[in-house]
């Protein structure tokens, strides 16, 4: 598999993992009801996408890859803008800054193909 492609997978099952397991941790601290269903919700959305980005790993689907990745980079955009309602730095930082590593990797993988995979027959 080319670096680029081994790369895009990492930052985003890595992201996908972080998205799960601040999940997790919502859900094991939520003091009412209200704040477990929400988590608990939250966890089913972050499991949605932890899964299918290792699928793609799995089946080395590029074409895959790049929808994770972009789905991800969405997800940790949105907890970013998250961060800035709540006027939490770490909050909002992170996730802004897992997105542009996100984005940048890609970017970069889209600019090559896997052996076999014709970009130019994308649909």
């Amino acid at each position: 598999m080319p670096l680029p492609f081994i790369v895009c997978a990492a930052v985003t099952i890595f992201s996908a993992c972080m998205s799960y397991g601040f999940s997790q941790f919502a859900v094991m601290r939520a003091k009412s009801e209200e704040a477990k269903t929400a988590s608990l919700y939250a966890r089913g959305r972050s499991m949605a996408l932890l899964i299918p980005s290792g699928i793609v790993l799995t089946n080395h689907s590029q074409i895959g890859l790049e929808y994770m990745a972009i789905a991800m980079s969405i997800a940790q955009i949105y907890d970013g803008i998250v961060g800035l309602e709540i006027k939490n730095t770490l909050k909002t930082v992170g996730p802004f800054g897992i997105a542009a590593v996100n984005l940048a990797a890609v970017a970069w993988m889209m600019g090559f193909h896997l052996p076999g995979e014709c970009p130019a027959d994308r649909n």
